[in-house]
């Protein structure tokens, strides 16, 4: 059985950031990771937004990354 995405992700991602992500991981599949109550990241489909997240609008516009 494969790990849930958000895990995965949280895992190659732990050692970038030098421990654990100051960011909860919320994946198309459903998936959460990380701390509870910290701000979300929302990692969408790979269709849903092709360009680079660094795109005309800023970090994170295209990204799907939003509060909760």
């Amino acid at each position: 059985m494969t790990a849930p995405l958000a895990t995965m992700v949280e895992e190659v991602l732990r050692p970038l950031a030098g421990g654990e992500l100051p960011v909860r991981l919320v994946a198309w599949d459903g998936s959460e990771a990380g701390p509870a109550g910290a701000p979300v990241v929302r990692l969408n489909s790979p269709g849903r937004h092709p360009a680079p997240a660094l795109g005309a609008g800023g970090a994170g516009s295209r990204a799907g990354i939003r509060h909760r």
